[in-house]
């Protein structure tokens, strides 16, 4: 059972800021600590890794962070991945002397006799993955353990308790990678001559394209059936972030369309925050929460998007419009450009919201599980 552990596709490596980060190497002859909880991290170098989990050790300051890197050689990442469990029982020792240790596997609990938090980010809510997780709970209460899941969404927390699990849980929702939040806004929606609509994926791929038939990356329902119809209007302008298939290129409506590409997180979040409304034009729900709404809370942005238990939280926090088809989410783009007073307030309930889906808040909230 495997829950969080994501090579993303996104641009530009990271580096941890956290003085907490120590390598594998150095923390072998660790002899004491003053911290309580102790969390392996694996982090590539030829890819970006876990836009979730970075930022949010990142920002804690109670949580020791073992941390291996991988290679730029093809093919080494997946090897150092499978050795993981066997450094935590080669050096198990030195895991138990911590109070927590964070599990990104129900695998390596049972060479751990401490408490464990069990990271669960997205899960696929099958018979299999439940099993494990209600087995891991069982081995470890057997063992006098206690037991902490972290999850995302109230929703992934009740699911779990309905079918029988007995651990703590702390709902810690996804966070967004502005550096800055600016309640006074940037930009003032009534006053833009066009509207900024912006759509970002690391991939923009349409029917043809590799991932064009890719329930997440395939992007033909945005270009052709929402983004086609209204652009020539000259009231939108889209701002696409990723890499765009070279059919999708191919159907694009050009017309007030900027292509950035594929950028680093820290580009992103400055095109994000220079536009209006942040698009979410998926239809296929995972009942998880997608980090994309909390990018575009981040950014100030109203949303429109499918109404999901993916992106409850337009509709919890009431800052744009959820739509049940294609023709109601371009009608919600239209009704925003015509009532910028309501797009103002969408926007403006946004940024209100940013700072308590920070990363600094939330690694806030993931130090108190260990204080």
């Amino acid at each position: 059972m495997e829950f969080g552990y994501t090579i993303s596709n996104m641009s530009g490596l990271n580096a941890f800021s956290n003085p907490n980060v120590e390598s594998w190497f150095k923390f072998i002859f660790r002899s004491d600590d003053s911290l309580t909880a102790v969390s392996l991290y694996f982090l590539s170098r030829r890819y970006s890794t876990s836009p979730r989990f970075f930022p949010l050790y990142n920002e804690t300051r109670r949580i020791r962070i073992v941390l291996f890197k991988g290679s730029r050689f093809p093919g080494v990442d997946r090897v150092i991945l499978k050795l993981l469990p066997f450094y935590i029982r080669v050096f198990s020792r030195k895991f138990t002397k911590y109070k927590w240790t964070f599990l990104f596997s129900t695998s390596w609990s049972r060479y751990l006799n401490s408490g464990q938090i069990l990271n669960v980010d997205d899960p696929e809510f099958t018979e299999q993955e439940l099993k494990a997780l209600l087995t891991w709970e069982q081995e470890c209460q057997q063992r006098g353990i206690q037991t902490i899941v972290a999850t995302t969404t109230h929703y992934i927390k009740d699911y779990f308790l309905r079918h029988g699990s007995q651990s703590l849980y702390s709902v810690i929702p996804q966070g967004h990678s502005q550096q800055s939040i600016d309640l006074s806004g940037s930009k003032d929606a009534t006053l833009n001559p066009k509207i900024s609509l912006v759509y970002a994926s690391p991939y923009i791929h349409s029917k043809g394209d590799l991932h064009g038939e890719h329930l997440l990356w395939g992007s033909s329902l945005l270009l052709e059936e929402i983004w086609a119809p209204i652009a020539a209007s000259n009231r939108f302008v889209l701002h696409l972030i990723g890499e765009v298939g070279p059919n999708a290129m191919k159907s694009l409506e050009k017309v007030n369309t900027v292509i950035h590409g594929l950028v680093s997180i820290e580009e992103c979040a400055n095109i994000l925050k220079n536009c209006d409304i942040g698009l979410y034009p998926r239809v296929k729900d995972n009942f998880r929460q997608v980090q994309k709404i909390s990018e575009y809370i981040g950014a100030g942005l109203a949303i429109v998007t499918f109404d999901l238990m993916d992106t409850s939280l337009v509709k919890e926090l009431n800052i744009g419009i959820s739509v049940k088809t294609v023709h109601e989410f371009k009608s919600a783009l239209i009704e925003l450009e015509r009532d910028r007073t309501k797009l103002s307030l969408y926007k403006k309930r946004s940024r209100e919201a940013s700072q308590e889906l920070s990363w600094r808040t939330l690694g806030k909230r993931l130090d108190q599980l260990v204080s």
